[in-house]
């Protein structure tokens, strides 16, 4: 199946709220949508810090976002980081901020966050890009010798450094969608690791002061421009996945009739000489291998799309009683 996930740098520990407000449109739009589709949609923030969900309220029917604690998913990021070098990471920034702002007469504000620091504008004016590039690489370079990994980027008409960076937040979403998978598949190398070519990331920044450079890390990118080149990505790929199950449904269909063919051909080759038992044996008994093993793939692919029904369901089962 398909999973979407909006992966951003917005972070707001405990306050799904915020997330809600920014992203109302998408959340109204996923009324129209059955739970199991719902619970697909995912919501990563702070690049890589925060994984919310979706959930229904009754009566009211509004879909709502919540958070889901890290004990759950964030294992799938790789290694944690201790608050004490998280704090010293952060103080650094901060301090070459203050320095930097004050250098380049920036009219700007310092704000951190619990997992985050950043300027935001005081004027009636956007920033000048040629500073907020200075101070994005500024801060890249004062802070390179941190071991906990961060994202010092430039927004557009703001600067923040992160902890963390996207490709550790898609590769966490990748790891936390195998826990829709059976206990029996959860063994599979082909199932277990998504590769980067069966995971896209559609994105506007990747330059070098961008904070979806690293994405790349970790999976297949597009760089977009606006809104309307977003859209006409998404109809190119939801195009391109329908075409992709045709074939693989035109492939099945195929397989049974060679299937049907070989066993025909070995019922007739029985029929007209008795001598030829035992190759007519031999080959029907290929056919029925063959036949077991497409059968088997089969039963895969239902197991895990059932298991995928049941979990979805489950997860949303808990209707938050307004």
């Amino acid at each position: 199946g398909v999973v979407v996930s909006l992966v951003t740098a917005a972070g707001y520990p405990g306050k799904p709220q915020r997330y809600e407000q920014r992203l109302r449109g998408i959340l109204d739009a996923l009324t129209e949508l059955s739970k199991e589709e719902r619970a697909r949609f995912l919501v990563m923030g702070g690049e890589c810090n925060y994984l919310l969900e979706t959930y229904t309220t009754q009566p009211s029917g509004v879909v709502s976002l919540r958070e889901i604690p890290g004990a759950v998913w964030k294992d799938g990021r790789g290694e944690r980081w201790p608050d004490s070098e998280v704090a010293a990471l952060l103080d650094a920034a901060e301090r070459v901020l203050e320095e930097t702002t004050q250098a380049l007469h920036m009219p700007a504000r310092i704000m951190r966050k619990e997992r985050a620091v950043g300027i935001i504008n005081t004027s009636q004016k956007r920033l000048l890009y040629e500073n907020l590039e200075e101070l994005s690489l500024t801060l890249q370079h004062e802070l390179r010798d941190f071991r906990v990994p961060f994202c010092a980027f430039n927004g557009g008409n703001d600067v923040w450094v992160d902890i963390g960076h996207k490709a550790l937040g898609i590769q966490a979403l990748q790891k936390y969608v195998f826990r829709f998978l059976p206990e029996e598949l959860r063994d599979s190398e082909e199932l277990r690791n998504i590769q980067g070519k069966e995971c896209l990331h559609v994105g506007d920044r990747f330059t070098r002061t961008g904070n979806d450079t690293r994405s790349r890390d970790a999976a297949t990118t597009i760089w977009i421009s606006n809104p309307q080149e977003t859209v006409h990505i998404m109809k190119r790929l939801l195009k391109a996945i329908d075409v992709a199950r045709e074939q693989k449904k035109e492939k099945k269909q195929h397989k049974k009739h060679k299937e049907e063919e070989r066993t025909a051909d070995a019922a007739t080759s029985l029929a007209s000489d008795d001598g030829s038992d035992v190759t007519a044996e031999t080959t029907d008994t290929n056919a029925s291998s063959d036949g077991e093993s497409g059968r088997s793939s089969d039963e895969r692919d239902a197991t895990v799309e059932a298991a995928i029904q049941a979990a979805t369901t489950a997860s949303l089962a808990e209707e938050l009683v307004v």
